[in-house]
Formats: structure tokens, C-alpha cells, sequence
């Protein structure tokens, strides 16, 4: 397709794109939306049913981003919607207790294998910012070990790190503290300690040095922005540092939980963190959020003593979605799930192959990201920056005019749902040997 042509295709779009930027900065609700990341311009969508997404000029891709991540059981779910219109009448918000925040805590501390008490709030970042606060509280110390290249959220105290340039990145075993946005203060810079991910001895260096002073280690069990799974044992032998050196050990489970497993990356791994910091697929495409863990370290939340509040905390409608969906997946429909996203990771493998691309595809069936590298895999940042990211920006563009709706950021990954199907799959495949033609 021709650059005119794609114009034309999403004209509608631009013209509102256009119309945003007189009011908001950037014209969209989300930095990575807008330029650069989507050129000339993002698409406006319009709604979404299913596995699919529509925008404003009336074109449909089958959509492997989800909204992000939250949209596990796909768009519209029957059981979620109906759930939440059947609360509609009830009110849509009270600033109280209810009998369905006590349903929804308990299902969550049955699937999750570190919780044992929760709190609800109304994000991802929300949650790892709470979680960071009742560690020090608990451990009475300041400083937090987070890992290069991983996203935790938009706040101050975990975005440092999370995707500096080789110029700036500094040495392996003493990563550069380098802020991922203007406005982060030096004095809180300096209470954040960055590992480089996949190296445990560099790891349990950092640990041992400052094990007097480091309240918590923060890690997704699978980073996904890259997607650089564990090596085998990475977690196991994490898990037994923090605990020998009495320091707490926190998963970021916001991408990861309820969906690589229905208890998250700790119960495919098999690996139990002290605090579990959750969202997205939570709610199943409605804004919730939620930390928890052991019982002893979240007594210390209370009045006098950590600080839990927010108006829309436990939100009735947004708790109903959450009980709804995790319902669903109790039902096992993560299988559906998993196998379109292996089928989809092994026909990208085989027309890597087939068009003599160098390059690797990882993750897991629910959440995976191809790479074009010569390397036997990405196992950390600074594998990554070694990756041909233009050629890989160009396949995912190439993707997105082929009807599939994809993040177009070397750094992305490609979600899938249970309401994905082999009719979709197949048409991916077809659209993944049109892109790779296009930029081998």
C-alpha cells in the first residue's frame, strides 16, 4: 500500500487528530498514542467487539494490543458488561464499603498465590506506588532496586531507568540512574538503585552492598516492555537473595497477571513474591487496580499508620467487571488464549525463516514479541538496543495496513484473548509474510 493510499485510508482520522491538538498537548490521552510512536498521525478508533477493533474511517483490525493489555476476555464481553449494567441502577459510586468489594478481595486472594490481603485502587501505577510505600513503611528503609528497561508505571519512583540510550546507560554492573521523564526530583533519583535484568551475579552484588538500606526489589515476572522472559532460575535465585538479606521482593503483575496464568507470572513460574502489584486484565477493560500480599505486611496500612485512599477505590461498577471477569477465567478460558498466541509466535518464526530474516520470537502464548537480531535472544535491555528496531518498526507499520492492530514500537508486544480465534490467526499469518516481504 502505497503512503497516499494509507492517507486516504484513514483520512477521518487525521482530520480529528488534527482537531485534538488545539486542546490537549500531543492531540491524544496517552504519550506513546501520539507522535512519534504512530506517523503521520494515530488512528482513531471508533468501538471494538470481539477480537477486533474498528476506527473512525470505518476500517477493522484484528486487534493484538487490547487496549493495552486489560481486554483478556477480548472487547464487549457479554458477562462483564452484563454484570456492570445489572450495578448501573444501584449507583455508579458510593465511597463505601460494600458486600461486593468483599467478593471480588476474596476471589483475588484465591488466585493469586503471594495474596493474602488486598487493597483495590484504580490503576497500575496506583498499585505500584502504594506497594513501594508499604515496603518502606514495613522495612523501615528507603531505597528501591528496580530493573533497566522495565516499565512500572508513570510515578516518580519507578521511572528511572526505563529505557536510556547506550550513550547515556553507563556500565553493566553499575547501571546509570537515568530519569524517563522531565520533572523527577534528584533527591528521589537518588533513593532508586537499577540492575541490569537476566544477570544475577551483577544482581546479588547490588543486594549485598546495599542490604541495609534497600526496602524492595521491583520486577515483572515476563518485562514486556521489551518482552524479556526469565532465564531459567533467574526468579528462584531472586526470590532467595531478598529473602536472605530480609529485603522485600515486589511483582509488578499488571501485564502479567491473569494472564499468563490465571494466578499471573508467580504461578507459572512458581515463584512467590511478598507483595503482587496488579491491574489490566483485572478488570477486564475497566479501571482497576490492586496490591496485595502477605497479611503481616499489610497490617501495616491504617488509620496512623500507611495511607490507603482514593475516591474511586473499589469503584462498585469497576469491582463487578473485576468479579466477572476473573470468574470467566476461572473457567479455564486462558487456554483459547495461549494456543492462538503459539500458533501466531511459531507462523512469525517460520516466515522469519522462509525470508531468511535473523531473528527470534519470545514470551508466552498470551503476551510475545518478535525481534530481528542475531543473537539467540533478548535477554535484557541492552540486548534489545542491539536490535534492528527500525526494520522491526517497519514490520509492525507493515502489520497495521494489513488490518492488524498493533502498537508500531520496537518495544511493543502482541497480546491475545480468549475470544481469538483460528480464523483470526490465519488471516494474521497471511498479513506477517506481507510485512516481512516488505522489509527484508
Amino acid at each position: 500500500m502505497s503512503t497516499q493510499e494509507w492517507k486516504l485510508k484513514v483520512d477521518k482520522s487525521r482530520k480529528i487528530f488534527d482537531e485534538a491538538l488545539k486542546y490537549t498537548p500531543m492531540g491524544v490521552p496517552s504519550v506513546v498514542q501520539g507522535r512519534p510512536f504512530w506517523d503521520p498521525h494515530p488512528i482513531v478508533v471508533e468501538r471494538g467487539e470481539g477480537s477486533k477493533i474498528y476506527d473512525v474511517d470505518g476500517n477493522c483490525y484484528i486487534d493484538y494490543y487490547l487496549g493495552a493489555g486489560p481486554l483478556i476476555l477480548g472487547h464487549s464481553p457479554p458477562k462483564v458488561i452484563e454484570a456492570v449494567k445489572n450495578r448501573l441502577d444501584g449507583g455508579t459510586q458510593y465511597w463505601a464499603p460494600t458486600e461486593l468489594h468483599v467478593e471480588a478481595a476474596r476471589k483475588v486472594v484465591g488466585m493469586v498465590p503471594s495474596v493474602e490481603k488486598v487493597c483495590f485502587c484504580s490503576s497500575g501505577s496506583e498499585a505500584t506506588y502504594h506497594a513501594i510505600r508499604v515496603s518502606r513503611a514495613y522495612t523501615g528503609r528507603d531505597k528501591i532496586l528496580k530493573f533497566e528497561g522495565q516499565y512500572n508505571g508513570w510515578h516518580d519512583y519507578v521511572l528511572i531507568g526505563r529505557g536510556p540510550p547506550t550513550s547515556l546507560a553507563g556500565l553493566e554492573v553499575r547501571p546509570n540512574r537515568v530519569p524517563g521523564s522531565a520533572g523527577i526530583p534528584q533527591g528521589v533519583i537518588n533513593d532508586i538503585l537499577v540492575a541490569v535484568w537476566n544477570n544475577i551475579e551483577l544482581l546479588e552484588k547490588t543486594i549485598r552492598s546495599h542490604k541495609h538500606e534497600l526496602a524492595a526489589v521491583i520486577t515483572a515476572p515476563i518485562p514486556a516492555n521489551p518482552v524479556m522472559p526469565p532465564k531459567e532460575g533467574y526468579l528462584k535465585a531472586l526470590r532467595e537473595l531478598t529473602e536472605e538479606n530480609d529485603i522485600i521482593l515486589i511483582f509488578d503483575e499488571v501485564i502479567t497477571g491473569f494472564r499468563v496464568a490465571p494466578g499471573g507470572g508467580q504461578e507459572l513460574y512458581g515463584v512467590t513474591p511478598d507483595l503482587t502489584t496488579m491491574a489490566k486484565a483485572l478488570g477486564g477493560g475497566f479501571p482497576i487496580g490492586a496490591y496485595g500480599g502477605k497479611a503481616e505486611i499489610m497490617e501495616v496500612i491504617g488509620a496512623d499508620k500507611v495511607v490507603h485512599a482514593g475516591t474511586y477505590n473499589a469503584n462498585p461498577l469497576c469491582l463487578a467487571a473485576c468479579l466477572a471477569t476473573l470468574e470467566e477465567l476461572e473457567e479455564g478460558v486462558l487456554r483459547q488464549a495461549d494456543e492462538i498466541g503459539v500458533k501466531v509466535m511459531r507462523a512469525i518464526r517460520d516466515a522469519m525463516e522462509a525470508a531468511d530474516i535473523d531473528g527470534v520470537v519470545q514470551g508466552v502464548g498470551t503476551l510475545f514479541m518478535p525481534y530481528f537480531t542475531g543473537d539467540e535472544g533478548v535477554d535484557s535491555w541492552r540486548d534489545y538496543l542491539k536490535v534492528e528496531q527500525e526494520k522491526l518498526g517497519m514490520f509492525l507499520r507493515g502489520l497495521v495496513e494489513e488490518g492488524i492492530w498493533i502498537l508500531p514500537v520496537a518495544s511493543s508486544h502482541f497480546f491475545t484473548s480468549s475470544v481469538h480465534t483460528d480464523q483470526d490467526a490465519d488471516m494474521t499469518i497471511k498479513a506477517i509474510e506481507k510485512s516481512l516481504a516488505k522489509v527484508k
